[in-house]
């Protein structure tokens, strides 16, 4: 895209599409990684009623780098 002959202009338009389009499907990978977090609890609720007198547990853990609430994690 760059290598093209498109005028900066055009090429600065695209990108702002691009950043949008990215903006919205990485929103749209967050909220279904919150899901999967809130399964994660009803999963274990299922394994422990399945399995051997709830000796055995099960733990799912999703650490994320960015903070539901819109703040970057960077440690």
């Amino acid at each position: 895209m760059l290598k093209s002959n498109k005028s900066n202009e055009d090429i600065i338009n695209l990108l702002e599409i691009f950043d949008i389009q990215m903006s919205k499907i990485g929103t749209e990978i967050i909220l279904n990684r919150r899901e999967f977090i809130k399964l994660s609890d009803e999963s274990q609720t299922i394994h422990r009623q399945l399995t051997s007198g709830g000796e055995e547990l099960l733990d799912l853990d999703y650490i994320s780098n960015v903070d539901f609430y819109g703040k970057i994690n960077t440690k």
